[in-house]
Order: C-alpha cells, then sequence, then structure tokens
C-alpha cells in the first residue's frame, strides 16, 4: 500500500471529527491531509477529470464540515470519508448526464495548480490505460484497497456487494491488471480478459 501521509489512527480520526462538528478547523485541516490522496484518487477514478475530481475533493471537506455532527463515533471514519466522495462524484456524473447543453472543454483545465510527485505518479496510475481496462466496480474495489487501504469486509459494506463478490471481483480486477502489464512490458499488445 502506498503512504500518503502520517497515519493516524480511527481513535484520532473520530476525535478528529467531533472536533470539526466543534468547529475547530484545525482538526478539518489534519483530515483534509490524512484523506486528500485517496480522497482525489477516488473521484478521478469515478470522473476521469482531473478538475472534476479537484472539485469534488473540496466538496468532500466541505460536506465533511456540514455533516460532521451525524457521524457515529466508533464507526468506519475512513469508509464515512470515501462514501462522502462517492456520493458527491456520482451525482456529478448524473448532473453531467443531464447536462448535456454545457461541454466542457478538456483544454481549459486549469494548469497551475502544484502536485506533489506522489499525487503525479498515482495521477498517472488512475489515468492510464491499466485501471480503463476493469469495469466501474472493479476499479473502485482496487483503488479502494489498493490506494485508501480499506479492507475487503469494508468495501463490501460501503459498495452494498457481498463480501465473496468483492473477493471475486478484486481477485478478476488484479489478474487483469497482471495481464495488461505483462503484455506492455513484453510489447505484446493488451490482452482483454472478461
Amino acid at each position: 500500500m502506498i503512504k500518503v501521509a502520517s497515519k493516524i489512527d480511527s481513535r484520532e480520526v473520530d476525535l478528529c471529527i467531533s472536533e470539526v462538528a466543534k468547529g475547530n478547523m484545525n482538526s478539518l485541516k489534519q483530515l483534509y491531509e490524512q484523506f486528500k490522496v485517496p480522497v482525489y484518487l477516488l473521484a478521478l477514478v469515478i470522473l476521469k477529470d482531473r478538475a472534476l475530481a479537484e472539485d469534488i475533493l473540496q466538496e468532500t471537506f466541505i460536506g465533511l464540515r456540514a455533516n460532521a455532527h451525524t457521524y457515529s463515533l466508533g464507526t468506519n471514519a475512513k469508509a464515512w470519508i470515501l462514501s462522502i466522495t462517492r456520493n458527491l462524484s456520482k451525482n456529478c456524473l448524473r448532473k453531467r448526464h443531464y447536462e448535456t447543453s454545457q461541454s466542457f472543454d478538456e483544454d481549459t483545465e486549469v494548469c497551475d495548480k502544484k502536485y506533489t510527485v506522489e499525487t503525479d505518479m498515482l495521477d498517472g496510475i488512475v489515468t492510464s490505460d491499466a485501471l480503463n481496462i476493469l469495469d466501474e466496480t472493479q476499479r473502485e474495489i482496487v483503488v479502494f484497497h489498493v490506494f485508501t487501504g480499506l479492507k475487503h469486509t469494508e468495501i463490501s459494506k460501503l459498495l452494498c456487494i457481498p463480501y465473496g463478490t468483492v473477493l471475486w471481483k478484486y481477485s478478476v480486477a488484479m489478474k487483469k491488471l497482471r495481464a495488461f502489464y505483462n503484455a506492455e512490458f513484453s510489447g505484446e499488445g493488451v490482452v482483454d480478459e472478461k
């Protein structure tokens, strides 16, 4: 698993969320630093648009601030935060689908934002053709497990998919990714396994 920031344990995350509910912005900043990369990556995987993923990143923490009082202490804070991201991203997709009158020009993407080397690297992985060979659910499971560190049981609850199905889809996704990278490095082209 890729380490994205100094880890804070689940009790500290719970404490931070309860402090955010009381209006403590330092706690919100600490949560942002801890979860910005997983949140961004999940939004990027769902939306496949960097600018929109950055918007969802910000909206996630705005939503976290507004709804911190609804969080039940002792539950899975990471899954709660990522479910906010997933819901916002899915809503954004639905909104884009129905707003056919507006088109987003990729050339207007903001280029002056500074990314860390790690975020650039993860960006490349997420936007590469490798994840595009996976279906939407497989992509989400891989990102949740590999990049955000959620356990398969947590992913099962978050996606409302049986635990066995999550394990199976993860296994199939990893086989597809291995085949993709083996074909890439051997120069044979991509083999699409279903």
